[in-house]
């Protein structure tokens, strides 16, 4: 009889925190998910934001999640950002065509990004 009530509890404060900070997704470290690809973006003008940069990539497939990186202390970007794709050939088409592309002026530089090590 405790089991039911504990886990009804569980799923109430689970929904909650979710409601409060957001689905738990939202809030892994760089690179993304390790299932998906992770595109590392450098050379971004500074005028390049997250809706720019997933509609750049786009055009090759579907775009999981799209960050562009800024400083914490002036909130500018730092020129560089990263780019999650669930389909691998998606994700090779969009490196190969994108790599040198012009993007807002600039000629952008795209890698499949290396998982960071935990500090």
């Amino acid at each position: 009889m405790f089991l039911p009530s504990y886990v009804a509890l569980l799923v109430q404060v689970t929904f909650f925190l979710e409601k409060l900070f957001g689905a738990p997704s939202q809030h892994l470290t760089l690179p993304f998910n390790s299932v998906h690809v992770n595109i590392f973006v450098g050379n971004l003008a500074w005028g390049v934001d997250d809706l720019a940069l997933r509609e750049a990539f786009e055009a090759h497939g579907e775009v999981e999640r799209a960050k562009v990186i800024h400083d914490r202390e002036t909130g500018r970007s730092r020129g560089f950002g990263f780019v999650e794709m669930p389909n691998q050939e998606e994700a090779e088409a969009a490196l190969e065509a994108m790599e040198g592309k012009d993007l807002m002026g600039r000629a952008i530089r795209c890698n499949e990004s290396e998982a960071r090590e935990r500090r």
